[in-house]
């Protein structure tokens, strides 16, 4: 965390403090220019401007060689969650929005769930909140017993915004990979997990994966009506960008563009478009932080103050990925028990368990 002060922008471009290892790549500080071409093909517009500790993180989470063993999860990410509930005893309750939270003595919690024209409130020894901080600050936790460091860090920490596009036709992908660029749809992804396919279905093309800046100018042309039909004629520019984009970033010497525009557009059967910053159950997509947030900011949230302890995703450091949020309950119930163990000392051997 010794650089978690600057932003990656301002490390680029300053004279490093220390003699960095030596590489192909000359070391800072760049110039303007290169610094946003680097971010260009790196990231979302204004990816620099996050904590440096936040790209280098990211950076770690995305490390792979040739010995990394990759696996398609049948179904869906959405399968991972449905099987661990599955194995639990208490089965999770849906439409059922929690409106307050409150402590009410040792051990002893209240949670107002429904709305004040239906409201009930259920007593549990403890509350582990695993919703986006977002969706945290939206919560009456006034008497949750929570700290003032850990209320300005649910309302503080940052949170990047992400839109995806996916495209359903006959588009007959042979390879997977990706193609980032600097057109409005940024990075367009090519899933490898259906190649293997029958050639007569139909296969899911990423059209088009923005964060932040990008993500927010994108997601204007993206519909939030819940009826399908009408979120497809809503969309009928956003579907015309697309088109135009796919044909710029396929250009070959071996078709005019407008050839190119008709295959695309003949192959085409549905998309859809998604914002996680329009979705009022995440408003926002994934913990980004700022400069100083990690360690000024962060390590306060994550050690709960007492029966209420905040988990996700936002609360590892590896942000927007499962094992981050896996790994934050580790740690969160860990610190709770600790916080316990001496009204309930069997608590020390969940405790040891855990470790």
């Amino acid at each position: 965390m010794k650089y978690d002060t600057l932003s990656t922008r301002q490390f680029l471009g300053m004279d490093p403090p220390e003699q960095l290892p030596t590489g192909p790549i000359p070391p800072p500080p760049y110039n303007y220019d290169t610094i946003e071409w680097v971010e260009t093909f790196n990231g979302g517009t204004d990816w620099y401007d996050q904590a440096h500790s936040e790209t280098v993180l990211e950076s770690l989470d995305f490390e792979s060689d040739k010995h990394t063993n990759w696996y398609c999860i049948m179904g869906g990410a959405q399968q991972l969650a449905k099987g661990m509930a599955a194995e639990i005893f208490r089965k999770p309750v849906y439409n059922s929005p929690v409106t307050a939270i409150r402590a009410g003595g040792i051990m002893k919690v209240g949670v107002d769930i429904g709305t004040s024209h239906a409201k009930i409130t259920k007593k549990y020894n403890a509350v582990f909140n695993t919703t986006t901080l977002s969706c945290l600050g939206r919560m009456d936790i006034s008497k949750a017993g929570l700290n003032y460091s850990t209320k300005q860090a649910i309302r503080s920490l940052g949170y990047g915004s992400t839109a995806k596009i996916h495209d359903l036709g006959d588009y007959n992908v042979k390879m997977g990979g990706l193609g980032h660029s600097d057109l409005t749809t940024r990075t367009c992804v090519y899933p490898s997990y259906n190649i293997q396919d029958d050639k007569a279905k139909t296969a899911v093309l990423l059209n088009s994966y923005t964060w932040q800046q990008d993500s927010q100018r994108l997601a204007s042309l993206i519909s939030t009506n819940a009826d399908p039909a009408q979120k497809a004629k809503d969309e009928a520019d956003l579907k015309e960008l697309l088109f135009r984009e796919l044909v710029r970033l396929h250009q070959n010497k071996d078709m005019t563009n407008e050839e190119l525009y008709n295959l695309i557009s003949s192959n085409y059967i549905n998309h859809f478009a998604f914002d996680w910053g329009k979705d009022p159950t995440t408003a926002g997509a994934f913990a980004f932080f700022r400069p100083q947030q990690f360690s000024s900011m962060w390590n306060k949230m994550i050690q709960p103050p007492g029966d209420v302890a905040i988990m996700g995703e936002a609360a590892s450091h590896h942000h927007a990925w499962v094992v981050g949020a896996l790994e934050s309950v580790v740690h969160g119930i860990h610190a709770w028990l600790g916080l316990n163990v001496g009204v309930v000392p069997e608590f020390a051997e969940a405790m040891k368990i855990l470790e």
